[in-house]
């Protein structure tokens, strides 16, 4: 998912957007994909993925046009981790959510949302090299 993020945000104009970051965890919502039993609590959670989504998108393309590639996927990974994870602490402290979002709302958002900038920067090359 991140990977079409990142490309998106490079070859898409931005009416495509929303679509793209709302669409894909409605569907994780609807089977329950993620967290299982645990979907519920994504309901809470699906306004701030969609808005950290958003900002891994906007970031990345402002700094796409001025500095290079992995450097707007380093950057705006990072953001999009911290406001996922600060979200997931208040609403862990809240008691909204179990501590599993701590996890899933944590690094491994780092990790994945990296991963898929590698991966997009490894599609980005192959097309713009064609």
């Amino acid at each position: 998912m991140n990977a079409s993020l990142f490309l998106a945000a490079v070859f898409l104009p931005k009416k495509y957007f929303l679509p793209l970051v709302i669409f894909p965890s409605l569907g994780v919502l609807a089977r329950g994909i993620i967290f299982g039993p645990f979907t519920l609590f994504l309901v809470y959670f699906l306004p701030f993925i969609w808005l950290a989504n958003l900002i891994l998108i906007f970031i990345f393309k402002v700094f796409f046009l001025k500095v290079k590639y992995i450097s707007s996927v380093f950057f705006a990974s990072i953001v999009k981790f911290l406001f996922l994870f600060a979200v997931a602490n208040i609403c862990f402290n809240f008691h909204l959510v179990p501590k599993l979002f701590l996890q899933t709302m944590g690094l491994l958002q780092l990790f994945t949302a990296l991963a898929g900038g590698i991966i997009s920067f490894a599609v980005f090359n192959i097309y713009r090299n064609r």
